[in-house]
Parts: structure tokens; C-alpha cells; sequence
């Protein structure tokens, strides 16, 4: 797993790996059809950079780039 889609489910923050970028693209935008998920951004745990989600459809909060780190790290660090 390498790239970790974090996400807030009904307000709680959600991380969930992925073995490719597109599969962790394609989650995201689907999930901008439920009402209860606001996608944050995807981490890359391979090189460590954060891509934030830009997408028209993704939610208008704005999240810090360390606070998506924290979340796809700890969610790593438990399948470990």
C-alpha cells in the first residue's frame, strides 16, 4: 500500500491505503457522492508528499498538509 486517501466520515477522520494513485484518486472523487465524506487529500507514503484534493467536487474544507501526514501515517503504522 502506497498511497493512504484520508477523508472525514460524519465528521471523524478516515484513512484508507491504496496499492495505486489512481485507485486512490478514483475513491476520492466517488466519494463526493455521499454527503457524510468530505475528501481531504492523498498521501504518497512512498516519497512522502501530500496531494491535496483540488477537485471541483471535493469539499471546501481546508486541511493542513501535516494533518493529512498524521492521519495516512497512523493508518500505516497500524497495518504494520
Amino acid at each position: 500500500m502506497h498511497y493512504v486517501s484520508v477523508f472525514t466520515l460524519f465528521a471523524l477522520p478516515v484513512a484508507k491505503g491504496f496499492a495505486s494513485l489512481q485507485q486512490a484518486t478514483d475513491y476520492l472523487q466517488r466519494a463526493h457522492n455521499d454527503q457524510d465524506v468530505s475528501p481531504l487529500g492523498i498521501y504518497d507514503a512512498t516519497t512522502g508528499i501530500v496531494i491535496p484534493c483540488l477537485d471541483d467536487h471535493c469539499s471546501l474544507i481546508e486541511t493542513e498538509e501535516r494533518l493529512i501526514v498524521r492521519l495516512a501515517q497512523r493508518h500505516l503504522e497500524r497495518l504494520a
